[in-house]
């Protein structure tokens, strides 16, 4: 999906069955091996296993053999007799998430009585670089490998060499232009490259795509990203209407047709076919289902259907639901540990920023994903919400304004509610409200009663800092329209309201002479930000003008600004 989604919304509100990008030997580990079609057995293919052999013969090592084992696997040779001795006396080459437990955990980031433990940005590369290293040299030896070139692709990808990762991927296809495999692959990632048209033209393109289960399920969710109908949407229905013995193989066809299906309304046909892909599921198709129920959709997901490995997406949007932050994190280490390079994992674990306990690895896990993709504006908005409870507010203050000038950036009610606390954090309550109630607005115009109830929440939490009665006056009033909302699809308002309570009892305003100095936004730099913010609005939400608040008026009105602090 794109890198660039700007709040939790974009990012749980839109996911589609857009292809997993697992290495040959993972993706044959969980059952994607039958989306490869065999390659016709040409001279020049049985090179590359010959070259592979002889590489194993001349070294006998661990590496040697799996490159070996995986050469035949995506050749579709799975009982050549080397290959199967090789597979039971070697393991399969280490990923990065069974590396992680033997590299240095990253700092803050988990808790180290976690067992997978997430790898730094640093660790990645530095893994992902020995790999470029090993691959670069099969294909110097055998350029004819399209298994190296995919797998040099991917780790480029780790490392933000797109253009050498798209070349590496052009050599895979060149060499086998017709396997399912490797056209996944690169369907992914053209996808993560922010470019879904050359993936649906390079699925138009394949011959195989309206034959192919796996390919099909590619076509009807890129197009749906792009919003279009996919033009095998028809031909889909058919192949799924009938009986199937392998059902696994027809799993992700059928959750993304069932994705479409949801979309257009049509809930019962929808259910239907998210059953059916749960019968033997994928964990890219375990993840749809259990995003769909996150939404709202009333259907259950069979025990079963969790025998699936690697599920780590479904287990973090499960853990969500459950209102279980901490195992939300948990889980997102292990997802982001699988894809080093979607930001998706990090987005999705750095909204817990708002409970203290999990704040730290929030953060960690923002800046972790701002490596990779710098410009995600829910990365930036996230790390600057960790920093300003921090009392960072010049650092929240940059990362803020960095998120808001990305082109393309909408998530206007976010990005006061964050100024807001900023405002408030920096010792200037009256802005900081005056910035909560015009998001609040926002999102109440917007139809988003949910944000707009959190937002009150995080609000009251401020008031209480200033002055505790006014805090727990909007909690009591919150609490009174929160009775008009089905909380149970919405667990972040849920624990934002457990924190709330934590916290306002226990709320004691921190004056300048007993708080650390430090450096803050002038009052100028703060009221010419919501100027500017809010004149990006459109104006049917008419959230209105800033108010300009002056130093004036705010010792007017009895609270002394000055002497406040975080």
């Amino acid at each position: 999906m794109s890198r660039h989604r700007s709040s939790l919304g974009q990012v749980i509100r839109s996911r589609q069955v857009i292809p997993r990008w697992n290495s040959a030997d993972n993706a044959a580990a969980l059952g994607e091996r039958s989306a490869a079609r065999k390659f016709t057995i040409s001279d020049r293919v049985q090179r590359s296993l010959r070259i592979a052999r002889q590489e194993y013969e001349l070294h006998q090592s661990e590496a040697t053999a799996n490159e070996y084992v995986q050469t035949a696997r995506i050749l579709g040779l799975d009982q050549d007799p080397l290959a199967v001795e090789l597979a039971t006396k070697f393991p399969r080459v280490p990923t990065a998430l069974a590396r992680a437990r033997t590299l240095r955990v990253g700092e803050g980031v988990t808790n180290p009585t976690v067992t997978d433990n997430v790898l730094t940005v640093d660790d990645h590369r530095a893994w992902a670089s020995e790999r470029v290293h090993h691959l670069r040299s099969v294909v110097r030896a055998a350029s004819d490998r399209p298994l190296a070139w995919a797998e040099l692709s991917r780790q480029f990808l780790i490392l933000g060499e797109d253009k050498k990762s798209w070349r590496a991927m052009k050599a895979a296809l060149q060499l086998a232009p017709e396997n399912v495999y490797l056209t996944r692959c690169a369907v992914r990632m053209f996808t993560h490259l922010d470019q879904p048209d050359a993936a649906l033209r390079l699925l138009q393109e394949h011959s195989g795509t309206s034959a192919n289960p796996w390919l099909m399920a590619a076509d009807v969710a890129i197009a749906s990203v792009m919003g279009r109908t996919s033009r095998n949407m028809r031909h889909a229905h058919d192949v799924l209407a009938r009986d199937r013995t392998n059902a696994h193989r027809f799993s992700e066809l059928a959750s993304a047709v069932a994705t479409v299906e949801m979309e257009r309304g049509s809930r019962k046909r929808g259910k239907e076919l998210f059953m059916k892909s749960l019968s033997a599921p994928t964990e890219n198709s375990l993840a749809q289902a259990q995003w769909c129920i996150s939404q709202g959709e009333l259907f259950a997901i069979p025990e079963s259907a969790w025998n699936v490995s690697s599920s780590h997406e479904a287990l973090a949007l499960a853990a969500r639901s459950h209102v279980d932050f901490a195992a939300m994190l948990t889980s997102c280490v292990a997802w982001f540990a699988e894809e080093p390079f979607s930001s998706r994992p990090a987005a999705l674990a750095s909204t817990a920023c708002f409970d203290p306990q999990l704040r730290d690895r929030a953060k960690a896990f923002a800046t972790l994903g701002l490596e990779y993709a710098p410009d995600n504006t829910i990365l930036l908005n996230n790390r600057a919400v960790c920093y300003a409870y921090e009392g960072l507010t010049e650092l929240a203050f940059a990362d803020l304004g960095t998120a808001i000038n990305t082109p393309g950036f909408t998530n206007f009610g976010v990005a006061l509610a964050t100024l807001g606390l900023v405002c408030f954090r920096s010792g200037q309550p009256l802005l900081g409200r005056e910035c909560y109630d015009k998001c609040i607005d926002y999102f109440k115009r917007a139809g988003e009663m949910e944000s707009a109830l959190r937002a009150s929440v995080h609000l009251a939490i401020e008031e209480s800092r200033f002055d505790l009665a006014a805090g727990e006056k909007v909690l009591r009033e919150v609490r009174d329209r929160c009775l008009r909302v089905d909380r149970s699809r919405f667990p972040e308002l849920n624990a934002v309201l457990t924190v709330a309570d934590q916290i306002i009892p226990t709320a004691a305003p921190a004056r300048a002479e007993n708080a650390p100095m430090r450096a803050m936004p002038a009052r100028d730099q703060l009221v010419h930000f919501e100027t500017q913010l809010l004149e990006r609005i459109p104006s049917h939400f008419g959230v209105g003008p800033a108010t300009l608040l002056t130093r004036d008026s705010a010792i007017n009105s009895g609270l002394d600004v000055s002497d406040r602090s975080i």
